[in-house]
């Protein structure tokens, strides 16, 4: 639908004259685009060349057209909103641009303006809110400024190599292949890295353009605002702006202090997956160690796991979930006609729930006794080992 409003508004647009130059404003702006290189396969080009072409040339054009007519439909919305974008910026007052901007805001609303904690550069990443602005600032601005950054000399960065797989459909597959091969040979911790370090790098580039002036408008703003409270806030000796960090929990009766997320929380699960380690090398056989909810759990987190393996351990945790919820409708289902029958003792459903639920627990059970026991928790106390620290409350409130 809204590729046929495009349409229908690109031909109301060639009736808008120029009166000093005898033509339309349509047709100059379509002119002026198509004299620029690259735009040489844009629909209002092709459309351009196939009215100034002799009858033979014109019948080349149209063999080409419905060879590839899909990819041409699919990019016509883009390319004359591309041409009108770029045209407006020079020509906003003109009655072509104005009938598209007021077309443009009533099909494709802009988007609610940042709360003031993000002016306040608290929480949302500038780079997403620029992505998720685009319909907002102009459909293409961030195509225009990803195309003016990765110029030749910076195609190879990662950034630029992850714009290309999006916006050039025109790539080769073995070229996109090895594109994608690229990335997937960093690290994602080294991945994540580049790309804030990239992002910021382009934002500067941006925004930071000594020819145009884009500081007072859009994301420019935003991360001009974001980025001089930064700096504010390492002047005055904070990490980052935005409210303050809320104060640690008080200690409990056991000595442990416990912060939600924090050192406790990091201590614990580090703990958890060197206890998981333990057991599933050294306690379990191999066949065990395959059949083993807690082995599949820490295995899964393995980096070098083969793609095959964990694939089918998924599988195998997908199915044992499936187990489970069945039952616990099986039983819940059991339960209400129990009680409306006013039938005396638990179902053999409820049964089966309780016991799957404790053959669950019970092989938890099994891993922290031997690890509290016979394995790395042996003579800690509950500071230095939290795992066992819960075990050992665990129980004492069992007996």
């Amino acid at each position: 639908m809204a590729r046929v409003h495009l349409v229908y508004v690109l031909l109301v647009y060639r009736s808008a004259a120029a009166p000093a130059a005898g033509k339309s404003e349509f047709a100059q702006m379509q002119e002026w685009w198509c004299g620029q290189s690259g735009h040489e396969a844009d629909a209002a080009c092709v459309s351009l060349r196939m009215r100034d072409a002799s009858p033979e040339e014109r019948k080349a054009l149209r063999e080409s057209l419905k060879a590839n007519r899909s990819h041409w439909k699919k990019d016509r919305k883009r390319d004359d909103g591309a041409m009108l974008a770029a045209w407006c910026e020079t020509h906003g007052d003109s009655q072509l641009c104005q009938r598209w901007e007021k077309r443009r805001n009533r099909l494709d609303p802009p988007s609610p303006p940042p709360s003031p904690a993000f002016e306040a550069g608290a929480a949302m990443d500038v780079w997403s809110l620029f992505r998720q602005r685009r319909s907002a600032e102009g459909s293409t601005e961030h195509d225009r400024m990803m195309a003016s950054f990765c110029t030749s000399e910076r195609q190879e960065e990662l950034l630029c190599r992850q714009w290309r797989l999006r916006s050039d459909e025109k790539l080769l597959p073995e070229e996109r292949n090895d594109l994608k091969q690229q990335e997937q040979r960093l690290r994602p911790a080294e991945r994540a890295a580049l790309l804030r370090e990239q992002k910021e790098a382009v934002l500067d580039f941006w925004c930071n353009n000594p020819t145009v002036d884009r500081e007072e408008k859009g994301v420019c703003l935003l991360w001009k605002v974001r980025r001089d409270k930064q700096l504010a806030a390492k002047a005055m000796g904070e990490s980052s702006p935005g409210a303050p960090r809320p104060p640690s929990a008080p200690a409990t009766s056991d000595g442990e202090e416990r912060r939600r997320g924090g050192e406790g929380a990091q201590h614990g699960q580090k703990e958890m997956e060197e206890c998981q380690e333990w057991y599933c090398t050294n306690k379990l056989t191999e066949s065990e160690a395959e059949e083993s909810e807690v082995c599949s759990r820490w295995k899964l987190r393995l980096k070098s796991l083969s793609k095959a393996e964990r694939s089918r351990l998924r599988r195998h945790e997908e199915k044992k979930r499936n187990e489970m919820r069945r039952a616990a409708k099986a039983a819940g289902e059991a339960h209400r006609r129990r009680k409306e029958e006013g039938a005396e003792g638990p179902s053999p459903e409820e049964l089966e729930l309780k016991q799957m639920r404790e053959q669950h627990a019970a092989a938890w059970e099994a891993m922290l006794r031997a690890w509290c026991e016979e394995g790395g928790g042996v003579g800690k106390t509950d500071e230095q080992s939290p795992l066992c620290a819960k075990w050992r409350a665990k129980n004492d409130k069992e007996l």
